[in-house]
């Protein structure tokens, strides 16, 4: 509902600041034991892309090795906004600030509060 008297969350914002924009992402030397597999956690950056990832293996025994069948790593918020102003604005000069919401939530949204601070 937009233009609700509702009083707007209290929400931290150091919670929702995203800050690891990096352009690559994991060059890590790892070893593997002699079963040949292992496996990596790691926290995504915070950018919303897809990650194409690749990993080879080098052995004295075996020689060089490629994975096969490595996924793609989408990363997403389930709902954030962009801005779209001007590049710069002028002490009381009028302007036009576009919002755009993306919603990746189940199910379908209809009702949407809006405050202005």
């Amino acid at each position: 509902m937009i233009g609700t008297t509702t009083a707007p969350p209290q929400v931290s914002l150091s919670s929702l600041l995203r800050s690891k924009f990096p352009e690559t992402w994991l060059w890590e030397k790892i070893t593997v034991g002699s079963s040949g597999e292992t496996s990596v956690t790691k926290t995504v950056p915070d950018t919303m892309t897809s990650w194409i990832s690749s990993a080879f293996a080098m052995s004295s025994n075996d020689g060089f090795g490629m994975a096969d069948n490595i996924p793609k790593i989408i990363v997403r918020k389930d709902f954030f906004i962009t801005l779209d102003a001007p590049t710069s604005i002028i002490l009381g000069e009028e302007f036009l600030l576009q919002v755009t919401a993306f919603s990746y939530l189940p199910g379908r949204q209809t009702d949407l509060d809006v405050f202005h601070y």
